[in-house]
């Protein structure tokens, strides 16, 4: 585990990509319209949220670029590292 990161926040990251897990391995059986399934898919419907508020947390806590410039790069790093496979 890296330096300074919450095992609390560690633990509800693993628990959030299990429940992600959960969503791809079941997606077919959850098709159906069965109530079952229905309260089942609800239940697991929290990890994409919970994984996405918890990378969102980590980003904003992580640190920060100390001028206008540096955070240009490192904005301009982070597109070319999203987009260039978005597009290939």
């Amino acid at each position: 585990m890296m330096a300074g990161r919450s095992k609390a926040i560690e633990s509800y990251r693993g628990i959030a990509i299990i429940g992600v897990l959960v969503i791809h391995v079941f997606s077919v059986i959850m098709e159906s319209s069965d109530m079952t399934v229905l309260i089942g898919r609800q239940l697991v419907n929290y990890a994409v949220a919970l994984f996405v508020f918890i990378s969102g947390y980590l980003y904003a806590t992580s640190s920060w670029p100390e001028s206008w410039a540096a955070y240009g790069l490192f904005l301009r790093k982070k597109l070319l590292r999203i987009l260039i496979p978005y597009f290939l």
